[in-house]
C-alpha cells in the first residue's frame, strides 16, 4: 500500500511519553512563535507507528504559521529511508485550542502526514485528511527507546 493510501486509512498514532514530551517541551521553549517539527517511524495498517520527532526551524518565524525548509524535508526522509522508516507526520503548536485552523487544512489536504497539533497548554492532538480532517487516536507506546534519528534531520 502506497504512502497516500495509508495515511488516509491511519486513526491511531502510537507514540512514545519519551517524544510525546519531547514535543511538547519543544512547542513551550519555542514561545511566541509557532514551532515545529517533523515525526519519524512507520505505518502498520491503520496504525502510525512513530520512533522519533525532530524539531525543525520555522522558516515562517511567526507565532500564528509554520513552514519548513525542502532541503530540510529531504535530508530528514533521507535519514529516516537509511533506518527503513519515513516521515510519517509533522508536529506544531497553536498557542490556543489543539483543532486545526483553516490554514492546516489547507495544508493537510496536500500531504501524506499525520498531523499533530500541541496546544502550549499541553493539549495535544492527531489527524489526517481523508475527504476530511479525521481526529487520530494517540496511544502511548510502552517501553520507548531514545529516538533514533538524533534529534536531527542531519
Amino acid at each position: 500500500m502506497e504512502v497516500d493510501a495509508q495515511i488516509m486509512s491511519v486513526r491511531s498514532l502510537f507514540i512514545g511519553r519519551q517524544n510525546l514530551d519531547f514535543m511538547i517541551d519543544d512547542c513551550n521553549l519555542r514561545k511566541p512563535e509557532e514551532a515545529c517539527g517533523l515525526i519519524v517511524g512507520t505505518f502498520e495498517n491503520s496504525v502510525a507507528m512513530a520512533s522519533d520527532v525532530m524539531p525543525v526551524r520555522n522558516q515562517s518565524m511567526s507565532p500564528y504559521r509554520f513552514s519548513i525548509d525542502p532541503v530540510v524535508m529531504f535530508k530528514a526522509q533521507k535519514k529516516a529511508e537509511e533506518l527503513g522508516q519515513t516521515i510519517i507526520g509533522v508536529y506544531h503548536s497553536h498557542p490556543a485550542g489543539a483543532e486545526p485552523s483553516h490554514l492546516d487544512v489547507n495544508y493537510m489536504t496536500g500531504t501524506s502526514y499525520v498531523w499533530v497539533i500541541v496546544e502550549k497548554c499541553r493539549d495535544v492532538k492527531a489527524f489526517v485528511y481523508d475527504g476530511g480532517v479525521v481526529e487520530v487516536k494517540i496511544e502511548e507506546k510502552k517501553g520507548e527507546a531514545a529516538g533514533v534519528t538524533s534529534r536531527g534531520p542531519g
